[in-house]
C-alpha cells in the first residue's frame, strides 16, 4: 500500500505546570494532555506546539496564567 504523501498524523504529549502561585490550586498545579493533530500541509512545529498549549489551557480551565513547559513530544501517530 503507498503512502499518502500529505501531512500525517501527529500525537502530541505536553506537561505544564503554572508558574505563579497566585493563580494555581492544589489540584492544578501541573496539568497533562495528550492528543492526536492533522497538520495542515506546511504547517510547523511552532504552530502545533502553540496549538497544543492552547488546547491543554482551554481544557484545563487556565486561561493567560503563566506557564512552564515541563514535558513536550511530538511525534508522528503511525508506528510502521
Amino acid at each position: 500500500m503507498a503512502k499518502s504523501k500529505g501531512p500525517r498524523r501527529m500525537h502530541a504529549v505536553i506537561t505544564v505546570q503554572l508558574a505563579s502561585d497566585e493563580h494555581a490550586t492544589a489540584e492544578a498545579r501541573v496539568v497533562s494532555g495528550s492528543y492526536e493533530i492533522e497538520p495542515r500541509a506546511g504547517a510547523t512545529r511552532q504552530e502545533l506546539f502553540k496549538a497544543v498549549q492552547s488546547k491543554v489551557r482551554e481544557e484545563a480551565g487556565l486561561g493567560d496564567a503563566p506557564l512552564a513547559v515541563l514535558f513536550w513530544s511530538l511525534e508522528p501517530d503511525e508506528l510502521n
